[in-house]
């Protein structure tokens, strides 16, 4: 094994943590770098990182506070995000090194929780570390067969920019609140939000009826366009409400499939089932772990209510 040591992050490495994302996932490098520096730089971020004795990274550990909130108190979380170490060094324990040294830079920041969403390979190597996964958390999926025409103009005039936002967005995130009462979830206001969906900007899209709003995004792979559901900020919460916002992002974007993630003790679940979506019969439950450093919270007897917006970090 190469000579390692971990060392803490500076802003000067984001450039070469992209090019380290990059060897792993390809794509888009100005994409990569500047979802990085959403990620990596600013005062939500923790990060750590491994470098070999060229004072190369080889390794790295991302993460940022979230603001979770359960019953009007505060929760001091971290969710995971950007974790890679590069091909050559892979199979020699920096998985666990970095995630062992992220835990104890958290503990001495008083952070109670850290949580994740991981794939199926790596749920084992967290469950060693401590980690807890939890059932209910699903992707859920509605087809669309029919041969959609162009929409009326009417329909994009619906789209929400950063002024409309301004104007409806509080009342939307206090409906919301009300709503989440009793349920674990992410406590959102409009700094909050526009942090969110900053590095996001040239993905998402918001429509509004009558100051309720969706925002969702387009994936096309192939032959396919799915449009992905953030999440629903509804003033009035019913069914209608629900199914109107749904509609007009499938009207206008013509998609062949609509997903979302989500809890199934969300309060919108059940309105997703009613409107037609789908669990997944295969892969019933995702991968929804948690890691609790302080507290005596429960979460198996609680109601964990977070959805794709909370989860789509990078």
């Amino acid at each position: 094994m190469k000579t390692m040591t971990l060392i803490p992050f500076k802003r000067k490495d984001i450039l070469e943590i992209s090019k380290l994302f990059h060897v792993i996932w390809s794509g888009n490098i100005e994409k990569i770098l500047s979802k990085t520096r959403w990620a990596f730089d600013g005062e939500h971020a923790e990060v750590v990182l491994a470098k070999n004795e060229n004072e190369e990274i080889v390794a790295v550990r991302g993460g940022f506070k979230w603001p979770l909130t359960l019953r009007g108190g505060n929760i001091n979380a971290i969710q995971l995000h950007g974790t890679c170490v590069r091909p050559d060094y892979q199979r020699q324990g920096l998985f666990t090194k970095l995630t062992q040294l992220f835990i104890e830079k958290a503990q001495t920041d008083n952070i109670e929780l850290i949580f994740n969403v991981s794939v199926d390979k790596s749920r084992l190597g967290y469950e060693k570390l401590g980690w807890i996964y939890y059932k209910g958390f699903r992707r859920l999926s509605k087809l669309h067969m029919a041969s959609f025409v162009f929409s009326p103009k009417s329909l994009y005039d619906g789209y929400v920019n950063e002024k409309r936002l301004n104007l409806i967005a509080d009342v939307a995130f206090e409906k919301r609140k009300e709503m989440f009462e009793g349920t674990l979830h992410t406590q959102i206001d409009l700094e909050f939000f526009k942090w969110r969906i900053e590095n996001k900007k040239e993905d998402y899209k918001i429509l509004e009826y009558k100051g309720s709003f969706i925002i969702y995004k387009i994936q096309n792979r192939k032959q396919l366009r799915e449009l992905i559901i953030g999440e629903l900020f509804l003033i009035e919460n019913s069914m209608k409400v629900f199914t109107k916002l749904i509609s007009m992002a499938v009207r206008v974007e013509r998609p062949h499939l609509s997903t979302t993630y989500i809890f199934n003790s969300h309060p919108l679940y059940r309105k997703y089932l009613f409107n037609g979506f789908l669990i997944n019969p295969f892969n019933y439950n995702l991968n929804f772990g948690v890691k609790r450093l302080s507290g005596s919270l429960d979460f198996s007897k609680e109601k964990l209510a977070f959805g794709y917006i909370d989860i789509d970090t990078f």
